[in-house]
């Protein structure tokens, strides 16, 4: 298709199967590929393609061009971008195009398909609770999803508590997970670096609980809890099933 239209940009999904067909893409083009991206721009002076995207593990945001080649290819996170209200006088071209001839017989067969991990959705949360590192331990994972149940939310984590092997990689957010925009996070013992933080800017209402009060967590947070979150978290669950009950009554 690229060859047949020659398109100035192309643009991918950054999801599981369009990074790895955006990588090969490129390569077969002979052009570069920013993989990634959490905004795009274009440069008004040359008209080309500002591709930006987290570098240096989050600690800043660096903007890459392609000068030289094309088409300028980037992928672009999940959730990153906010949906334009519609404006009637902007029109695209929209070009059907049949690929079927590119079908081959595949040597898999999928028998059934079953999702295991509770985090499949968390990019189209309204309420998200993130557990980090300050959850201390797998044993104290359950208070997230009680958590969670009673605001009708889901739970989420930081890239801390992944690796510790206390949630799966699908519920990771951050700089190597995804990019969410909930109407409520409610951050657990998670620090607030950067890499964390920039893929929950678009939130609606932080609420941190820390018990390190210079955590960078709460220079981003709306609201902020200092303490144990083990503690405060059984707390907040009695409180509002109490709450809960009260308004059942009535």
């Amino acid at each position: 298709m690229v060859h047949r239209f020659h398109p100035n940009i192309l643009l991918v999904g950054a999801t599981h199967f369009g990074r790895g067909v955006a990588a090969r893409t490129a390569s077969m083009l002979h052009t570069g590929l920013t993989a990634d991206c959490i905004q795009l721009e274009i440069d008004p002076l040359s008209g080309r393609l500002l591709q930006i995207r987290p570098a240096f593990g989050g600690n800043l945001l660096a903007t890459i061009e392609t000068p030289h080649h094309r088409p300028q290819m980037a992928s672009v996170r999940l959730g990153v971008m906010k949906a334009p209200e519609s404006d009637q006088n902007r029109t695209g071209r929209i070009i059907p195009y049949n690929a079927d001839h590119l079908i081959t017989p595949t040597q898999v067969e999928i028998l059934a398909e079953e999702i295991i991990s509770s985090c499949y959705s968390i990019t189209d949360a309204s309420i998200l609770i993130a557990g980090g590192k300050g959850m201390q331990n797998r044993e104290n994972i359950p208070l997230l999803y009680e958590l969670a149940d009673l605001l009708g939310g889901q739970v989420a984590a930081s890239r801390a508590a992944v690796e510790a092997d206390w949630l799966p990689y699908e519920c990771q957010i951050g700089q190597t997970g995804k990019t969410v925009k909930p109407r409520l996070y409610i951050a657990c013992g998670i620090s607030g670096q950067t890499q964390h933080v920039v893929s929950i800017m678009d939130a609606g209402t932080v609420i941190a609980i820390n018990n390190d009060v210079d955590a960078p967590i709460f220079g981003y947070a709306d609201y902020g809890l200092i303490g144990d979150v083990t503690a405060v978290l059984p707390t907040l669950i009695r409180e509002l099933k109490m709450k809960k009950k009260e308004v059942e009554i009535y």
